[in-house]
């Protein structure tokens, strides 16, 4: 996102290690895409106050979308999207929590801070209800 060093955290999963990644502006806007209607009713969620900012409450609000959001989040950060099936359905959950939870705090660092992501976000979400309508 921008010209921030796009910084990785080592994630060790049984004998695999994952390198992860914070997400760039295309592949967030991806992720938000592929998952519409989700995404939007998470961050009505958000701006409301009524989302906590941790991954199991996401994963919690997702429900049945989880999966995809997992396996999406997880194969663009790695760099492995063709292994988000993988991700989302066979890494086991508590993996996946810790995964997004690292891609997190990289992709709030990597944008530059928590303020400088959600401006991002909220204007993609904006752009997003506006195709929606």
């Amino acid at each position: 996102m921008g010209d921030y060093p796009n910084l990785s955290e080592k994630m060790v999963m049984g004998d695999e290690v994952l390198e992860l990644h914070g997400l760039s502006l295309p592949q967030v806007l991806s992720i938000v895409t592929a998952l519409a209607e989700p995404m939007n009713n998470l961050y009505k969620l958000a701006v409301t106050g009524q989302l906590e900012a941790n991954a199991a409450s996401v994963a919690m609000n997702l429900g049945d979308d989880f999966a995809l959001f997992a396996g999406l989040v997880i194969g663009h950060s790695t760099g492995n999207i063709e292994r988000a099936l993988w991700f989302g359905n066979k890494m086991p959950m508590g993996y996946q929590i810790e995964a997004l939870d690292m891609i997190a705090r990289l992709t709030v660092a990597n944008a530059g801070g928590p303020e400088k992501l959600m401006e991002i976000v909220s204007k993609a979400a904006q752009n997003l209800s506006r195709l929606q309508s």
